[in-house]
C-alpha cells in the first residue's frame, strides 16, 4: 500500500456506489431501492407550469463542449459562437443558470425547501442515447433543452446517471414519462417525445412529492417575452432586417451568425425557429 494515500470524501458515495454497486452482475433489491432513494429525494424537476407552455428552453442552442477549446489561430473559446446551422454553441452554461432565481420546493427534504441553487449541483441530460438517430441527446436542438430531458442533481447522484443504461438513468428516464408525457399533446411536443425511449420501470410515486423549482406565471411571461424578440431578432439577422435587442445570449453570437450560417441550412434553421415561436404564441393566448 503506498504512503499517505488520502481518500476524497467528496466522492466516495460515487465510488462506492459505482464499484460495489453498479459494477455487479445483477442488482439487488435492496440495491434498486437504495437507488430510488438517491434519485426520487434529490431531483429537482421543472414544473409543469412552464413545461405546458415553453417545452424547450431554449430552441437555438445547443451542447458543443468543444466550443471552451481555444482556437489556435485566435487563441480565444468558440463559446457562444454560431455553428455552422445557426445554433448557439454552448457548453450547457445556458441551461443551468436558469433557475438559479427560482426556489426549490419540497415537501421531504428541508435542506432544498425554500432554498436556491448552490454549488454542487449538476443540469443533467436524463437521455444520452435516443430513438432514430445516432447523435447524442444534448446535440439535438429540439432534445438539447426539451424539459423533461432536464433534471437538477447533486453532483456525486448525476454522475451515476451518465453510465448508460444504468438502472438510475433508465429510473430517471422512467420518471420524466410519469411527469410529463400526459401534460402535452400538441405535435410539436409530441414529435420531440419520440426521439425518447420510455424503459418502463415500475416505480410507485406521487408526483407532488418530488423537488422542483417554484416558478411563477410573472416569472415565465417575462421569460417568454424575452424568448420571442430573441426569436425575432435571430431571424432578423439572418434576413438583414434591423434588430432591436443588442445580443441574443451573448454577444459573438448574432455576428458570428452572418458568418457562419450556411446558405444550405437557412431554410431548416428558420422554419425551425418559427415552429418554435409559433409554440410559444400558441400557449401563452391558452388558458393552460
Amino acid at each position: 500500500m503506498k504512503k499517505n494515500t488520502k481518500v476524497n470524501g467528496e466522492n466516495i458515495l460515487y465510488h462506492y456506489i459505482q464499484k460495489n454497486i453498479l459494477d455487479s452482475d445483477e442488482i439487488s433489491d435492496f440495491q434498486k431501492k437504495l437507488i430510488e432513494h438517491f434519485i426520487v429525494d434529490l431531483s429537482i424537476w421543472i414544473p409543469i407550469n412552464l413545461y405546458k407552455k415553453n417545452p424547450i428552453l431554449i430552441p437555438f442552442v445547443i451542447r458543443d463542449p468543444s466550443c471552451r477549446n481555444k482556437n489556435p489561430l485566435t487563441g480565444k473559446h468558440e463559446w457562444g459562437m454560431a455553428n455552422e446551422n445557426g445554433f448557439i454553441r454552448d457548453d450547457n452554461s445556458l441551461i443551468k443558470g436558469i433557475f438559479k432565481s427560482c426556489p426549490i420546493i419540497s415537501s421531504e427534504i428541508k435542506e432544498y425547501n425554500n432554498h436556491y441553487l448552490g454549488n454542487g449541483f449538476v443540469a443533467s441530460h436524463i437521455w444520452r442515447e435516443i430513438n432514430n438517430t445516432d447523435k447524442l441527446a444534448s446535440r439535438l436542438p429540439y432534445t438539447n433543452s426539451f424539459i423533461p430531458n432536464l433534471v437538477w442533481l447533486p453532483k456525486q447522484i448525476s454522475k451515476l446517471t451518465d453510465r448508460e443504461n444504468s438502472y438510475a438513468q433508465k429510473l430517471l428516464q422512467s420518471l420524466s414519462y410519469k411527469i410529463y408525457r400526459k401534460a402535452n399533446s400538441d405535435d410539436y411536443t409530441n414529435e420531440i417525445w419520440s426521439f425518447l425511449p420510455n424503459p418502463e420501470i415500475d416505480i410507485e410515486i406521487d408526483k407532488s412529492d418530488l423537488n422542483y423549482f417554484e416558478i411563477s406565471d410573472t416569472w415565465i411571461e417575462s421569460r417568454l417575452k424575452k424568448l420571442t424578440k430573441e426569436i425575432e431578432n435571430i431571424l432578423n439577422t439572418i434576413e438583414n432586417k434591423p434588430l432591436t435587442i443588442k445580443k441574443v445570449k451573448c454577444s459573438v453570437y448574432l455576428p458570428t451568425l452572418k458568418e457562419n450560417l450556411l446558405d444550405s441550412e437557412k431554410v431548416g434553421f428558420k422554419n425551425w425557429l418559427i415552429k418554435s415561436k409559433e409554440r410559444i404564441n400558441y400557449t401563452t393566448q391558452q388558458q393552460i
